[in-house]
Parts: C-alpha cells; sequence; structure tokens
C-alpha cells in the first residue's frame, strides 16, 4: 500500500512541555505503520517540539524557529498512537496529511546515523538496519545547533545542497540498490537519526528534479517618458499629479502627488486586465503631518478610497520604502495612489511620491509547481533558500490550504506533499531565493521530464 493523503487534520496536542499521546485511529485504519506530519510556528519566538513513535525512548525536542514550517515521518504503534512535544501549543500546530502502510517501517527507538566527520560527503548505509527487508528510501529526524549546515542525498547523486539545520528538521531520501544514502555536515553537532524506510510504493531520483519557481517581470514603470501621466493612467481629484525629476527611486522620474491644502485630496490610477495572478510592486515616499495627512495605496477600490479607508498607507516623514500587493487574482482590477489631508496641520513638504513599479508573476501567490506523471499521489520535495527564512508553502492543487512560511531549518526543509487527480501540486515562494526539488515522489508512476519548471507568461492587460 502506497503512501493515503487526505485533507490536513490538527492533532496539535493539549498540554506543552511535556511528550503526549496523539491517538490518530480515528483518520488512519488498521495496519499503518506511520503518518506524515506538517508542523508550523506561527509565533515570533523559536519553540521546542519533538515528534517520536508511541513507547519510544527518544527524547529530542530541539527548536522550531518562529514563522517557520517542515515536514516530517514518524511511526504509529498498533493502536495507531504517536507522541508529540511542543514547547508552546498557542503559536504551534500539528497537521496529519498521510500515512503509510506496509511500504513503509518505522522503528520505535531512532538509530543514531550521525556522521563522524564533517565537511565532506560521507556514506550513511542503513542496510544493517532493515533486516530482511530491502529500502529503496530512508526516513530521518534532522537535529543541529545554531550555523549547523547539512545536506543528504541518494548514493551516486551529484546534488549538494548544503544549507542551515539550525536545531531541528527533517529528510526522506532515496538509497541506492546497497542502500545507501550520504550525509554531509558542517559540524558533527548536527545528527540524523533513522526513524523508518520505504521499501515500496514511492521511487526516489538519484539526482533530484528541480521544479524551481521563475519570478518574471512582465511590466515596468518609472515614470521615464516626458509624457505623464503615462498612457493607461488617470489623475485627478483637487489637483493633478506631476512628474517629478528631482526626487525619485528610480532615475530619472517619479510621480509626485499634486498641490493641495486641508480637506482635499489628489489621486493617481491605473486600471489592469490581467490573464494570471500577479503581484504589484512600487516604491513609495511621504513628507507629511504623521497619522492624519497620508500618502494611500488602494487596491479595486477607487470608489471609496480616502485616507481612513485603504489597502495601505504612510504618514510621516519616511523615505523611499518597497511595498508588495496581496494577489491580484485573474481579471481587471483598478490601482489608485491617493493623497490627502484632513482639516489641519501642515508638516514637512506635505506630499507623496511612488516609483519604480512592475507587476510580478511568480512571487506573493499560488501557482501550478509540478504535474507528475499519471498514478503519482504525492511529492517529496527539498527545499532550499539563499538567505534566511524566505518565505514558501506547498500543498495540493485547488486546495484552500496557505500555511506559508520561512524553511525550519532558516533555509532548508523537505515537504511530503499530495498531489491531485492529475498529479499537481502548487507553490508559493516570497522570491526566487527559494527552490524547490523534486527528491522522489509516491504511487506508482513514471517520473516527469526533468528540468526547471518556468512559468508561463503573464501579462499587463490595458
Amino acid at each position: 500500500m502506497a503512501v493515503i493523503w487526505f485533507t490536513p487534520t490538527e492533532i496539535t496536542p493539549g498540554t506543552a512541555n511535556a511528550w503526549t499521546d496523539a491517538d490518530v485511529s480515528g483518520s488512519v485504519p488498521t495496519g499503518s505503520t506511520g503518518v506524515i506530519l506538517h508542523f508550523e510556528n506561527t509565533g515570533t519566538t523559536t519553540t521546542a517540539v519533538g515528534f517520536r513513535k508511541n513507547g519510544s525512548g527518544d527524547n529530542r525536542t530541539q527548536n522550531l524557529y518562529s514563522s517557520s514550517h517542515f515536514w516530517c515521518a514518524i511511526g504509529v504503534d498498533t493502536n495507531r498512537i504517536l507522541e508529540l512535544y511542543l514547547g508552546n501549543i498557542t503559536s504551534v500546530n500539528v497537521w496529519l496529511v498521510g500515512y503509510f502502510g506496509s511500504d513503509a517501517s518505522f522503528f520505535t527507538n531512532a538509530v543514531d546515523k550521525s556522521l563522524s566527520s564533517s565537511g565532506t560527503w560521507l556514506d550513511i548505509d542503513i542496510s544493517a538496519d532493515t533486516g530482511i527487508d530491502t529500502a529503496i528510501g530512508a526516513i530521518f529526524e534532522v537535529t543541529g545547533a545554531v550555523s549547523a549546515n547539512w545536506g543528504i542525498r541518494k548514493n551516486g547523486s551529484s546534488d549538494s545542497r548544503i544549507k542551515d539545520v539550525d536545531s531541528h528538521g527533517a529528510a526522506i531520501i532515496g538509497v541506492d540498490s546497497s542502500e545507501i544514502c550520504e550525509g554531509y555536515v558542517s559540524t558533527t553537532t548536527a545528527g540524523y537519526f533513522l526513524v523508518g524506510y520505504v521499501t515500496e510504493g514511492s521511487t526516489f531520483y538519484t539526482n533530484a528534479v528541480d521544479m524551481s519557481l521563475s519570478e518574471s517581470t512582465i511590466w515596468e514603470e518609472s515614470f521615464t517618458g516626458e509624457t505623464f501621466p503615462p498612457s493607461g493612467w488617470t489623475t485627478g481629484g483637487d489637483a493633478n499629479w506631476t512628474r517629478d525629476a528631482t526626487t525619485y527611486d528610480t532615475s530619472p522620474a517619479a510621480a509626485n502627488s499634486g498641490v493641495i491644502t486641508h480637506n482635499q485630496n489628489t489621486w493617481l490610477d491605473k486600471d489592469i486586465t490581467l490573464s494570471q495572478e500577479a503581484v504589484l510592486k512600487f516604491k513609495w515616499k511621504v513628507s507629511s503631518e504623521s497619522g492624519y495627512d497620508c500618502l494611500c495605496y488602494c487596491q479595486d477600490m477607487d470608489a471609496t478610497c480616502t485616507r481612513t479607508n485603504n489597502t495601505a498607507k504612510r504618514s510621516g516623514e519616511g523615505n523611499w520604502a518597497a511595498y508588495t500587493s496581496s494577489a491580484l487574482t485573474i481579471g481587471d482590477h483598478s490601482l489608485r495612489w491617493l493623497y490627502a489631508k484632513d482639516s489641519s496641520v501642515s508638516s514637512g513638504t506635505d506630499e507623496g511620491w511612488i516609483d519604480t513599479l512592475s507587476l510580478v508573476a511568480g512571487v506573493e501567490v499560488w501557482i501550478d509547481l509540478a504535474t507528475l506523471a499519471s498514478g503519482a499521489t504525492g511529492g517529496y520535495f527539498e527545499i532550499v533558500s539563499g538567505s534566511y527564512q524566505d518565505k514558501f508553502g506547498l500543498r495540493k492543487n485547488g486546495s484552500s490550504e496557505n500555511i506559508y512560511w520561512g524553511a525550519a531549518g532558516e533555509n532548508h526543509a523537505f515537504g511530503l506533499v499530495e498531489a491531485d487527480a492529475n498529479g499537481k501540486i502548487e507553490g508559493k515562494i516570497a522570491n526566487e531565493n527559494m527552490d524547490f526539488y523534486l527528491v522522489g515522489y509516491a504511487g506508482e508512476a513514471a517520473p516527469p521530464e526533468g528540468g526547471q519548471m518556468t512559468l508561463s507568461t503573464k501579462y499587463w492587460g490595458t
């Protein structure tokens, strides 16, 4: 029996700072050997987390970073009970997303497979741990200290993704015909613990398939032309916006609010039509009475856009700052920038500016990440980031789930994610620093074609 997936079910324990039984018999059937869990820390501080098979003497409760998440697999006993440890049950959520049957085996106490030296790739041989079974994949819990880098790959692979573990993580990876995978640590304080192994019902690649998403800028405006407003833009209110060639973020100019007095406003508009989802990025700057005279951005609310009713606003003395909109869905949208004053007091130069606008596809929106071949039910992903805790999400195509945080080990995690009936999985990234690599998949299917998956072109309509 291959991995069975279902709609995520929360199993967060009700007690903090203690190992607590999690009985999942209501969700997984008799004969299940282990479960797939998704941990998320929605809080602003790190907190201890742990997971183990019921009856285990293991006691690894390393930290899960703030605003981060990861997936793991762990065994259940014959009564379908596992044990969880959370240092904080308010900010940390645990989701049950699937289970293994006879296709995987899990140890009561994990086998310590930590590496004896650092700075090089070393074999991790699990053949002595699987007994009469022959494993095709290994399931690990990974622990570490601050700034401990780690990597894992199938034996014979040329992959070399080495990133932070910084406390707690997990991995699922293929082994070769001799039941060997390879590990890397920057310090021997990082540990690999074999919690189980897969014998059938999954496929693992020697070299992972790059499924990374691409950011695509498909429209830009920095008010370089002498004509203002540019084509497709309108301005109005009690005064028109103008082009300012002395104050700007990107040379040679920015859009500058019109000159107004108390109880007046001045606006600049752009209407768009989108064929696919995207986000709007821009820079803005203001010099005004703090809290009362405001530069506002209004998304799809032209008729009701005011200094007190808006999507976002700035006031006071502020330098150029970046803003990224929420997702703009397929269809028509109105974008308005408004500078508005209250009934009294003027401060600063009493104006606002916008500049360096771009419509960007591929970031901050859920899009198709991978299409697995027919018969595949879910994907096993390695997720790595080029910078600290860049946000990412993975989910079944069509799901309304919106777990979107940084990687648990600052910039390294694994994801075990269900696909829809057509083999589709969705991803979401904050920027191109985040990469996804498909190390394997659940179900009986032929592998997808290799190479990077690039987003289809999205455009700015008129």
